[in-house]
């Protein structure tokens, strides 16, 4: 039966979550579903959207972010929230909508909304959120009274939150699929057969995804290898700039200027993987499941991510890659730079790589998998 599906997103990028997002609507449209999609504001992911003749509403959501934890911040989230509910209860008036769909756990809106209107509501969880306590035990309350299904994206997001509450579970509300990649766009991307070797780190620019932490690793590395030439790509959310200044403030601390290129955003992620010969994901804190980690081994590059999160469920070590401390930069370097001195052994992982990419974390498995979640909410009349 067709149904019509809200999804509320905080963003307009094209960074991860937002783009295991656009295939989750791209599956649901390819079925017949009516999707309606609320944004922040205009972005690169919006205009995907329109491309697809997607509806789109831009509203601001109340979206949690760590610079409104302060009283102030809280009222302003609060403020924030009760008008967007207002917006969403006419939203699903006029478009007859069926499921609310929240994407991360940043857009709390979507569970209080569908509580509120009786709508059935899925909750994508993209985050291992670690502090503060209470909010945790806020989001862990929502997930269990306010949204009929929660899907974790990964083993270590599952067990996370179970932990936090495993009524979750008791109640099957708690379930895993892992993230699709579409291969295409790098499938026709081959070993670079160059010097010098290059390596690289992209994503949102966030204090727990480890740019700082690259920087350190790189230091390491160069003592161990001078020619190796380093790239980092990605921008803050707006708010975060002063990061870029503590990234800037690292690279002159190790004397890296001369190695460490930041390309800023960058709009097309393939042209990012033809010029580097090894990934790096240096997180010092459990990144669920980086997308980014799909992409390299899509592209045949080896990756070297912390020995944490998602990485678990993705990387198979010494196989597709390495994990690595996530506290140690000299510990790390010694073990990337086995893999950068024995070019047989980089060519083999990037190739084990893909196939493993290709075999467990296709597109049209995702697909599949999603919508029959989404729509086991019909079936059980919710």
């Amino acid at each position: 039966m067709r149904k019509s599906i809200l999804f509320l997103h905080g963003s307009s990028d094209l960074y991860g979550a937002s783009k295991v997002l656009l295939q989750t609507i791209i599956a649901c449209n390819n079925q017949g579903d009516q999707c309606v999609v609320v944004l922040s504001e205009p972005g690169p992911f919006s205009e995907k959207l329109e491309e697809l003749g997607i509806k789109i509403y831009f509203l601001r959501l109340g979206i949690l972010r760590r610079k409104y934890n302060s009283p102030w911040g809280m009222v302003n989230r609060f403020y924030y929230l009760v008008k967007a509910h207002f917006s969403l209860k006419n939203i699903v008036r006029e478009q007859n909508i069926h499921i609310i769909y929240s994407n991360t756990t940043a857009v709390i809106i979507g569970a209080i909304s569908s509580k509120l209107l009786k709508k059935a509501h899925i909750w994508h969880i993209h985050e291992i959120i670690a502090t503060p306590r209470p909010l945790l035990w806020v989001l862990s309350i929502l997930m269990e009274y306010c949204s009929n299904l929660n899907i974790t994206v990964s083993a270590a997001t599952f067990h996370h939150w179970n932990s936090i509450n495993p009524s979750l579970t008791k109640k099957h509300k708690l379930i895993t699929i892992f993230n699709g990649l579409n291969p295409t766009p790098y499938l026709n991307i081959q070993a670079k057969d160059t010097q010098p070797i290059v390596i690289g780190m992209i994503g949102r620019v966030h204090f727990w995804k480890g740019q700082t932490y690259f920087v350190e690793i790189a230091s390491e590395i160069n003592k161990l290898n001078s020619s190796i030439i380093f790239i980092m790509a990605g921008d803050p959310f707006p708010g975060y700039e002063y990061l870029l200044t503590e990234i800037e403030q690292k690279i002159k601390e190790t004397n890296m200027q001369d190695f460490i290129t930041d390309l800023g955003y960058v709009a097309n992620n393939k042209l990012f993987f033809e010029k580097i010969d090894l990934l790096i994901t240096p997180s010092i804190l459990p990144d669920p499941l980086p997308t980014v980690v799909l992409e390299a081994m899509a592209a045949s590059k080896p990756v070297a991510a912390s020995k944490m999160g998602g990485a678990l469920d993705m990387i198979i070590p010494n196989e597709t890659g390495i994990l690595i401390p996530w506290d140690n930069a000299k510990e790390a370097a010694i073990e990337i730079n086995k893999i950068i001195s024995n070019p047989s052994l980089m060519k083999l992982m990037g190739e084990n790589g893909r196939k493993r990419v290709l075999t467990h974390f296709s597109i049209e498995r995702y697909h599949q998998e999603i919508t029959q979640a989404i729509h086991s909410l019909t079936l059980m009349n919710v």
